[in-house]
């Protein structure tokens, strides 16, 4: 596992900056991620109920990854077999497996397949 995040968007939100939410659309489903008084602190993904965004397909872990406030940063986790695929807005494709990436502006991400695969998840994020 990758002890310090890689950067999956261009620059780091600065301390000036007002507070922000990150939010994850997938499908109809909205979750928002921010402070303790506004949002969500963590979210997690993958084939089991017990997740807050579960993702039924057979390439998905039962416990894939999750994504959670750090600070002033969302910090997202693969925790799982096959790793999952992030493209931030602007950038190259990243794949990981367990390791640590920053999330920041917006992007796609997909659990355990190509975001080329018909059948990929689309998973959308956008600090907000």
């Amino acid at each position: 596992m990758v002890e310090h995040p890689h950067r999956a968007a261009t620059s780091p939100p600065s301390a000036a900056e007002p507070a922000f939410h990150l939010v994850i659309r997938f499908g109809t489903q909205q979750f928002v991620l921010g402070g303790q008084d506004d949002g969500a602190t963590s979210l997690s993904m993958g084939r089991e109920k017990g997740n807050d965004l579960v993702a039924p397909q057979k390439f998905v872990s039962r416990r894939h990854a999750t994504i959670e406030r750090v600070r002033d940063r969302f910090v997202f986790t693969d925790t799982s077999a096959n790793g999952t695929y992030i493209q931030p807005a602007g950038q190259d494709l990243l794949h990981i497996q367990g390791a640590k990436v920053f999330l920041e502006g917006r992007g796609v991400l997909s659990l355990g397949m190509h975001l080329d695969k018909p059948e990929a998840l689309r998973i959308e994020y956008a600090l907000e």
